[in-house]
């Protein structure tokens, strides 16, 4: 029987290109989330549990193709398991593992890769990142992202959970984190200049003793903060300047980024709403999660931001989904594509994630790409809609779910 854990892929050239991979037959877990969510999911508390099942066929050649492309194995790509290809020898035996993994590469330095998953929490101290100085051959498990100084009486519950990190061009590897504590669900952002040591890491707190700003500039009701993602990009005006967005869903009706401009210890002044989910609202009878992400275009500081609404009229099994794709040329501060400040509808499809389990939030399958080329920028997405459902052994990704985006 083998353990199957995120792994990560790396290509053996002078300019590395990683990813995390989904792995198969591991799926994100059922989350009741907050009260009254019904069907809507939340991502915390995160879930623990270690999925292990027998290797099947499809896991060598999902839809009858090769998992490895053949043409990437032939320039050198290899896979390594975090866990097994370690510093620490004894790690593969103590069932650590992560689910809903995020990874960067140190642009600076290629060979400085950092990824974090649901591997550990600030239950008793400090959370892990993994840590790789070598392109991604040899990982070690560092307890350096420090818990954020919370208000008086308050403590974590559980996380940190949803989390995504970003280098940027200062050598600083910026982090967000979904945060769960006994009265309330936000989104803490911090950065390091040393993954590797707890000094290092800071939050942009305030008062006497220091409370940590939450990234979530506009409060929100209890429990409806969701999906954090963070990507770093330049300044659209001052090209050296690199600003840090959060995009996290606002479940209450609203996608939101949080910008921090220029800040070394991550101060977010603008939180702005990208655009609205038109047709869900907190009764959840029939809804979807929006899936708020984020792409980057490097060479002018544009950022495009795509989630899935419900699209009015829906029936209940399957829904019909509308993914929305609006834009910011001005760092943050205003939000609107072809002359619609809400976005406009780049793709409908049919959907059965709201049904195929009662509280999971799906984000699988597809992704957005901000194309580098010498006329104007063009954008490309794909996404899965309706099919029959699979059988839970391949692994392979359910009907209808979110774009992922990427910039390039």
């Amino acid at each position: 029987m083998r353990r199957w854990r995120f792994i990560a892929v790396v290509v053996a050239v002078p300019c590395l290109v990683l990813a995390p991979v989904a792995l198969p037959g591991v799926t994100n877990a059922q989350r009741t989330g907050a009260a009254g969510k019904g069907q809507f999911a939340s991502s915390s508390p995160p879930d623990t549990t270690r999925y292990i099942r027998p290797s099947v066929a499809a896991d060598r050649a999902p839809l009858g193709r090769s998992a490895l492309n053949p043409q990437l194995a032939a320039s050198g790509i290899s896979a390594h398991d975090v866990v097994v290809s370690n510093t620490n020898p004894n790690l593969k035996n103590t069932g650590i593992g992560g689910t809903e993994p995020s990874i960067s590469v140190n642009p600076s330095n290629p060979k400085t890769i950092d990824a974090t998953a649901f591997s550990g929490c600030w239950c008793s101290g400090n959370a892990p990142l993994w840590h790789a100085t070598d392109g991604g051959n040899t990982w070690t498990l560092e307890y350096s992202i420090t818990p954020p100084p919370l208000p008086a009486g308050e403590s974590s519950f559980g996380c940190p959970c949803d989390q995504t990190v970003d280098y940027d061009r200062q050598n600083r590897l910026d982090g967000t984190f979904l945060n769960l504590t006994r009265t309330d669900t936000d989104v803490y952002s911090g950065t390091t200049t040393d993954p590797t040591h707890a000094r290092a890491w800071s939050w942009h707190t305030s008062g006497s003793p220091p409370v940590t700003q939450t990234t979530n500039r506009t409060q929100i009701n209890t429990g409806y903060v969701d999906q954090p993602q963070l990507l770093v990009n330049r300044d659209p005006v001052t090209a050296a300047q690199d600003n840090v967005y959060v995009a996290y869903d606002d479940l209450t009706h609203f996608e939101r980024i949080s910008v921090a401009h220029g800040s070394s210890s991550l101060n977010f002044t603008i939180d702005k709403a990208a655009g609205a989910d038109d047709n869900c609202n907190l009764s959840f009878a029939i809804c979807v999660n929006p899936g708020l992400r984020l792409a980057v275009d490097r060479s002018n500081g544009t950022i495009y931001a795509l989630w899935q609404q419900l699209a009015a009229g829906s029936g209940s099994n399957p829904v019909t989904v509308n993914y929305k794709l609006n834009r910011s040329t001005d760092g943050g501060k205003t939000w609107s594509l072809n002359g619609k400040a809400d976005g406009i509808v780049v793709a409908t499809a049919q959907s059965t994630q709201p049904t195929r389990s009662s509280a999971r939030s799906m984000l699988c399958s597809g992704e957005l790409i901000v194309v580098q080329s010498t006329g104007p920028r063009t954008m490309s997405t794909t996404f899965t809609g309706r099919a029959t459902a699979r059988p839970a052994t391949t692994g392979l990704p359910s009907p209808g779910c979110m774009p992922v985006l990427r910039g390039r």
